[in-house]
């Protein structure tokens, strides 16, 4: 599983790359159009290095005259550059994205970043990883707040798993219970919390619990330790098959330690889940505050 970040500097490195061929492909452009200005960006660069020496050799003299000569030279070159309407940037790197510099991010209002709608099939890649690849629709457009009933309850459930995302130092405890009746939109909430973490730049992870010991040990290791995490369709039956049990245990340890919050969602009752889970696993949902 990579995270958004990951996938984003990936693609920033690449486009650095594509951004520096396209700012020599417009220099040599105008530079062919208008030699003289060439002339004058190569006696910049040797007044430059002279001035660079004359430093090195503490002459005071030399580095006076270099600053003068350059300062004489700028002047030239951007009258020359108005007076021929040449783009004052045409050496100038160049982001493709004018709305995030090609940095992938850009600032809300609220004063948090989220990711830029240029990384749109960078987020579907990272929605896929991170076990979102069968929840394609579900989104935050397409979630409706009234559809299963009880509408001010999901809206607050919302409000708390969005305030774990964006304040989770501000947690009690990290660990969230999610618990609502059987076929009540549980699972289209928490995957759309899962997908706003990562449309904010989170690493997170939207995990089954009966799947959690078909992980590689890898992804065992992302799940425990990104930011932000969902374990769904969680019963105390799961906890009855010992690998499983361990390897949620192990996380939940870990997980809590790191005050990472970890949503788990069930359709049993808080004190259901307690009574009928491993001993190991049912001391920590005891603790767990509920949403």
């Amino acid at each position: 599983m990579k995270t958004i970040k990951q996938l984003i500097a990936d693609r920033y490195a690449y486009g650095r790359a594509i951004r520096e061929i396209r700012r020599e492909e417009r220099t040599d452009e105008v530079y062919s159009k208008f030699p003289a200005l060439k002339a004058m960006d190569d006696e910049l660069i040797a007044i430059r290095s002279k001035r660079m020496i004359a430093a090195i050799d503490h002459d005071n003299v030399a580095q006076k005259i270099c600053e003068s000569d350059e300062h004489q030279l700028l002047a030239r070159r951007e009258e020359f550059i108005k007076e021929h309407r040449i783009d004052p940037g045409f050496d100038k790197e160049m982001p493709v994205c004018a709305e995030c510099g090609d940095t992938g991010f850009v600032r809300m209002n609220k004063g948090y970043d989220r990711v830029c709608d240029c990384m749109k099939d960078l987020v579907v890649e990272c929605f896929d990883s991170c076990g979102l690849k069968d929840y394609a629709s579900y989104s935050n457009t397409a979630l409706d707040m009234d559809m299963f009933g009880d509408k001010e309850h999901r809206k607050e459930v919302r409000r708390r798993l969005t305030s774990a995302i964006i304040e989770p130092d501000r947690l009690g405890m990290p660990l969230l219970l999610y618990v609502d009746k059987v076929r009540s939109g549980k699972t289209f909430l928490a995957v759309c919390m899962v997908k706003t973490a990562i449309l904010l730049g989170k690493s997170a992870a939207y995990q089954k619990c009966d799947d959690l010991r078909s992980l590689s040990a890898q992804d065992l290791r992302f799940v425990s330790d990104c930011e932000f995490l969902v374990l769904d369709d969680y019963s105390g039956a799961v906890t009855h098959k010992a690998d499983n049990a361990s390897a949620l245990n192990n996380i939940l340890e870990s997980r809590i330690a790191k005050r990472l919050p970890t949503v788990i969602v069930s359709s049993s009752s808080k004190e259901v889940l307690v009574e009928e889970s491993d001993v190991r696993i049912a001391g920590k949902l005891n603790k767990a505050d509920l949403v």
